[in-house]
């Protein structure tokens, strides 16, 4: 039972495999026991940063504080209470937690990682939690070692996991955006001009600017394939040739496009041999 809910069916194959203490620290039971609870304390944890946020500096702080934890659990309302939720009514559960660090410190373990395989812990949660590990005192001890090298690793794996998924996600914006561009390219205007009623340089002069803003200078085969069809759409033939000198010279003679080249005038010098030798690929 947790407050008040019975839960009489458990997978046990959610129970964490916990291999940085002694497993036979609990029984079978007691681990199905910590399994149900920890999940219905996260699930009703879900949706409140801050008490996420809390419960991973508190179950850090568990981890790191030494054996000297053991005389402070009980000042320590917060994760005092933490025990309570997670052992329900069995009160020898609670003695057993309350009265062995090692215990506490296998419990919070079994929150940290159940919280990390649900996505609640941000980058910026698991940056303050290696400052503040940064900053701990650790014993010299060998088991503190191993915990605190256990920890390190945890948001070592966990900021990678960040940096893949936010780069995803950025590559991702980055075709819709593309997308976007080109469906919408036929209305898209310079000084109140829309690119499809421009002569080849400006439309040119114009395509260049937005395809690198909108890449960033990062682009793959597939982004070239829909600047070839954003030059079909506004009528430049993808068949013909462009002379680099006239385009260049005729940029230069008008101060429109000057200035408007001149936004990107140093990323274009050092991207030139790239992207203008794609031109002639594309119209060719």
């Amino acid at each position: 039972m947790f407050n008040g809910k019975v839960i009489t069916k458990v997978n046990t194959n959610n129970i964490v495999d916990n291999d940085i203490f002694d497993n036979n620290i609990f029984t079978n039971d007691e681990k199905i026991t910590l399994d149900i609870n920890i999940e219905q304390l996260i699930s009703e944890y879900n949706d409140n940063r801050k008490e996420i946020n809390r419960l991973v500096f508190e179950c850090v702080t568990e981890m790191t504080e030494g054996d000297k934890a053991e005389l402070n659990l009980s000042k320590r309302n917060f994760f005092h209470r933490i025990i309570g939720e997670i052992t329900g009514s069995n009160q020898n559960l609670q003695n057993k937690i309350n009265s062995n660090h090692t215990a506490a410190q296998y419990a919070a373990l079994e929150i940290l990682q159940k919280l990390e395989r649900k996505n609640l812990i941000n980058f910026t949660l698991i940056t303050a939690v290696n400052n503040k590990l940064n900053a701990s005192i650790i014993s010299k001890n060998k088991e503190s070692k191993r915990i605190y090298s256990f920890l390190k690793d945890f948001i070592k794996k966990n900021r990678n996991r960040f940096y893949h998924y936010e780069t995803r996600l950025d590559i991702a914006e980055q075709k819709i955006n593309l997308l976007e561009w080109c469906n919408s390219i036929k209305y898209q205007e310079f000084n109140g001009e829309e690119y499809i009623n421009m002569d080849n340089t400006k439309k040119i002069v114009c395509l260049v600017r937005d395809f690198y803003e909108l890449t960033n200078g990062n682009w793959s085969f597939p982004d070239l394939l829909l600047l070839k069809t954003a030059m079909s759409d506004i009528k430049i033939s993808p068949n013909s040739y462009v002379n680099y000198y006239t385009v260049l010279k005729e940029i230069h003679d008008k101060p429109l496009l000057k200035k408007n080249y001149s936004r990107m005038q140093l990323s274009i010098q050092q991207m030139n041999s790239h992207i203008l030798s794609h031109w002639e690929f594309l119209i060719n």
